[in-house]
């Protein structure tokens, strides 16, 4: 795949018109759109961002719900698939679901939730 007029942060600055050519989940090679050669375009699917910005996923260490869900409210498959729809909507990734300060028994019902989403 090819995502190119991506506007890409280099750790310094952001670098226009840029292009990310992808094998599998991998970054194959980050160039200049302009640079792209026909064999490159070639058997490979080009998406146009035109000019969006292209960044790695964000990271949440510590979220108690998103999506109309609070997790300490419902501690569930449903809620965490919801939670996790919500985030990739806006750039997480991956996020660590926590409960508020709650009495043991919740404890021990968001280990078993945790313990069984990594396992999806």
């Amino acid at each position: 795949m090819i995502i190119k007029n991506a506007k890409i942060f280099d750790g310094e600055k952001f670098i226009e018109e840029n292009a990310v050519i992808t094998e599998g989940k991998l970054i194959k090679k980050v160039l200049k759109a302009s640079e792209l050669t026909q064999d490159e375009i070639n058997g490979n699917e080009v998406i146009d961002i035109n000019g969006m910005v292209l960044s790695p996923g964000f990271i949440d260490l510590q979220i108690n719900g998103c999506g109309g869900v609070l997790f300490n409210d419902d501690i569930s498959m449903e809620a965490l698939k919801i939670m996790n729809e919500t985030n990739k909507k806006f750039g997480c990734t991956s996020f660590l679901p926590t409960l508020i300060t709650s009495p043991d028994e919740k404890w021990k019902v968001d280990n078993w939730g945790y313990r069984t989403w990594m396992e999806h």
